[in-house]
């Protein structure tokens, strides 16, 4: 049966039962349903109807609805069935059959229409879930029982598999999904459905909307009860045509023939040949029926999403070396297949064809010249690769020999830095061991975190191997292995250690860049993205969103803040916990990442300031990450800002580094330490004095500090220097906080034709009411301008330069008043 007949099977079937066959909606979504940016199932367009808001044109409809999902794009050409674009058949009932209608007829056009063997036909049903207060769904098991499938083909599943909720509150419902048993071949005896396995293929799901939460996790009972089921065509297409995958069913073949043409590659020739052809066939037909659509590449919402599946199959017909033109070919032959249930593919055809054309064009253009850039980082890179990593080729090898090793590693490194444990399998690799472990501490790299260093020895003695790198695969992993001594061999026990110094090191970097990230949004704004990083021993580079560079007060106020939460002794835990709960206690989430409905979260302290989702390795307290000083502050991409920062060791010697630097100077000049930077002022103001003939004065910090007088009980010093900006000006501040202690500091200055402040108060003065913010703004308005900042630090300026003493008389009155000294 092709996959054209058992769409008109379908919906023939239903249309025989009185259901309404309505068209497939457009992928962009209609006006009232702004919750998506493309229609991603087939009860979408419907929605109204089961909400109540308009009333459906007959209680009984069916539909094959396109649909688009990017949520499994990088599972696309790894497995048998996703996709990206897909048909979604469905038929509903809009308060008229609920679950024994449903199943009734599920199950006859199953058999009758489809021809399923009806002992080969499994189901799924809801297990009941003591949260809900729900027990298990007997309404469909009874309903099941009824048409004939035997109890044991009747499979409890949780509520993570088998309840369907739109969001945390409104309609929701149970649901049972039908299997069917692919046989031996495709799997092991003890596998069932509902279980990630490629034995039972899931290919029709009906949901039971029977309930409405509101509000979360309580149940009311719809006055209404719904049916929404979606059977995917492709799946059913495989099992009814007898082929492995459904890109080897009459609607891909075409594509994967083509993809085969212009190449000169075969299917079958290897995995990552096939895994292109794969993705450019899901990839070509997705961006084909999109562009039919009126969707257009660009670099925002649903334009954006179009453009990334175009490149990414742009880059996959590059890799196989196709000619230039290739992706209006990919257009025409998804015309040819499937341009007559969709007339719309031929209507738009010159669009079509002109947007695959210019992106193709334009990506490659860019790509070319990308390359020139980058010749150098890749020959970089590839000395790297050498040393201890993978090229793309030898990960997938990697990827293929922990599959055929028939386990899954137990990574145990959350917990342990050492596992006695048994090597499972070995493989040669490139003068290199590839092994998988069946327990390892080994952390594989992924979120930013590089992988760990270690060692792997015999418990004999008689062998021992460094690590190169630790393989992440999903949630397996294999060990690349440089061997030093003796022979590893399969089943040997063995003694695996992770580099205590390095992972440690590594795990202040990772639990500091969650404190930066925390930082920032909290100085600069909850704009503030995680937008990539790297995480290891060495330093830590932190990538996020943000329109300018940071200002000296924002970085150091950042930093500072950073210090506060390290000095704080906070500790660090790491929470499992559902994807629901986490986003409700406001979790970050990175950007792009996929998350399964169980998650780990990391929290500092009592969460209130950092909780993120994160599977990388963490301190168990802020104290151990010891200090934390940013090396730089860059532009990484357009709104992107690069930081890079050191902590414990690493900043620890780049402190002495400083203090080197410093003591060599103050040898030098003859002085102290202490007194470098005003010797160095003071140079600087001869050498003006020298250019311009008139005297410029010296700054003395010494001079200025016996300045500070007693305001009821408290030091407090206000006074004009005579500096030139404001990167001096602040330069003279943090130079008199250590000297003056527990104070509250105001300076003024004239710079280019306008008045300066800069303000900073001791917590201990803010507890009695002194803020720096206000004092400036005091200072501010006597001067015509304005500022502020926080409690402890504060900046302003004005246009009156003439004001300056009296806008600092202003500010130290302000500052007597709140010590009640007025």
């Amino acid at each position: 049966m092709t996959t054209d007949e058992i769409r008109e099977t379908f919906l023939g079937f239903f249309e025989a039962r009185d259901h309404l066959r309505l068209p497939s909606a457009s992928l962009v979504p209609a006006t009232y349903d702004p919750s998506v940016l493309l229609t991603t199932a087939g009860m979408h367009p419907l929605k109204p109807y089961f909400l109540g808001q308009e009333a459906p044109p007959r209680p009984r409809l069916t539909t094959c609805q396109k649909c688009f999902r990017t949520t499994d794009i990088e599972n696309v050409g790894n497995t048998n069935r996703h996709l990206t674009f897909f048909e979604m058949l469905g038929n509903f009932s809009v308060g008229d059959y609920f679950k024994q209608g449903a199943v009734e007829l599920a199950w006859e056009l199953s058999r009758e229409g489809f021809g399923l063997r009806e002992d080969d036909i499994w189901v799924t049903v809801f297990e009941g879930d003591a949260e809900l207060g729900l027990e298990a769904d007997e309404e469909a098991i009874d309903a099941w029982l009824s048409v004939g499938v035997p109890r044991e083909r009747i499979v409890l599943c949780p509520r993570s598999e088998n309840f369907w909720q739109a969001g945390p509150t409104g309609p929701c419902g149970p649901c049972s999904e039908l299997y069917y048993d692919r046989g031996l071949d495709f799997g092991a005896p003890d596998d069932l459905p509902g279980e990630d396995n490629e034995r039972f293929v899931e290919y029709w799901n009906l949901v039971f909307m029977q309930f409405n939460q509101e509000p979360e996790g309580v149940l009311t009972t719809l006055p209404a009860k719904n049916i929404d089921t979606g059977l995917g065509p492709n799946r059913l297409a495989a099992v009814l045509q007898d082929v492995p995958s459904v890109f080897e069913t009459d609607q891909f073949r075409p594509l994967i023939e083509l993809g085969e043409e212009l190449s000169g590659r075969r299917y079958d020739e290897s995995f990552p040949v096939g895994r292109a052809l794969r993705i450019l066939a899901d990839h070509s037909r997705a961006a084909t029926f999109l562009v039919a659509d009126g969707v257009v590449p660009s670099n925002e919402d649903r334009g954006y999403i179009l453009r990334r599946v175009m490149r990414r199959a742009i880059q996959q017909g590059r890799s196989l070396e196709m000619e230039p033109g290739f992706l209006i070919r990919y257009g025409a032959r998804v015309r040819d297949v499937m341009g007559a249930a969709y007339p719309e593919l031929h209507e738009q055809r010159e669009s079509i064809d002109r947007w695959l054309a210019a992106e193709e064009e334009g990506f490659s253009r860019t790509l070319e010249q990308g390359m020139r850039m980058l010749m150098d980082v890749q020959r970089a890179r590839g000395r790297a690769v050498a040393r201890a990593g993978l090229r793309d080729d030898a990960a997938e090898r990697a990827r293929e020999f922990a599959s055929a090793a028939g386990f899954t590693t137990r990574f145990t490194g959350y917990e342990k830095r050492e596992e006695h444990t048994t090597v499972g399998a070995l493989e040669p690799q490139d003068g290199r061991v590839l092994a998988k472990l069946a327990d390892s501490p080994f952390y594989p790299a992924g979120g930013g975190q590089i992988s760990d260093a270690g060692l792997v020895e015999c418990e004999d003695g008689d062998c021992r191997a460094t690590v190169a790198e630790v393989v992440r695969l999903g949630e397996d992993q294999a060990v690349l292995l440089d061997v030093e001594r003796g022979d590893l061999s399969e089943g040997k026990r063995v003694v695996a250690r992770v580099d205590r110094r390095a992972r440690h090191a590594t795990e202040c970097n990772h639990t500091a860049t969650h404190l930066l990230h925390a930082a920032l949004r909290d100085r600069l704004g909850r704009h503030v993205r995680q937008a990539g990083s790297y995480v290891g021993p060495d330093k830590l580079r932190f990538d996020f969103t943000h329109g300018g560079a940071l200002s000296e007060e924002e970085l150091r106020d950042v930093e500072d803040r950073v210090n506060d939460w390290v000095l704080e002794d906070q500790p660090v835990r790491a929470l499992t916990t559902t994807l629901e709960e986490a986003r409700r206690l406001g979790a970050m989430a990175l950007f792009g990442e996929k998350y399964g409905d169980v998650v780990r979260m990391v929290e500092v302290g009592d969460g209130s300031f950092s909780r993120e989702l994160c599977g990388g390795t963490h301190v168990r307290s802020t104290a151990e990450i010891g200090l934390f000083k940013v090396v730089s502050e860059s532009s990484s991409a357009a709104n992107v800002r690069r930081i890079e920062a050191l902590t414990g060791p690493e900043g620890v010697a780049l402190m002495r580094r400083h203090d080197d630097i410093l003591q060599g100077l103050a040898h030098e000049l003859r002085t102290q330490p202490e007194s470098v930077p005003d010797l160095v002022a003071n140079l600087r103001a001869k050498a003006a004095q020298a250019r311009t003939g008139a005297a410029a004065p010296a700054i003395s910090i010494e001079e200025l500090s016996a300045r500070a007088t007693d305001v009821n009980g408290e030091k407090v010093l206000v006074a004009d220097v005579p500096t030139a900006d404001e990167k001096e000006l602040l330069g003279v501040l943090d130079r008199l906080k250590p000297r003056l202690g527990d104070a509250a500091i105001v300076l003024g200055a004239k710079a280019d034709g306008r008045v300066l402040f800069v303000a900073s108060v001791a917590p201990a003065l803010v507890e009695r009411g002194v803020k720096a913010g206000a004092v400036v703004k005091a200072a501010a308005e006597v001067a015509g301008g304005g500022g502020g900042g926080r409690d402890t630090m504060a900046r302003a300026g004005g246009r009156h330069v003439e004001k300056l003493d009296e806008a600092l008389a202003a500010a130290r009155a302000a500052i007597a008043e709140a010590l009640g000294a007025a």
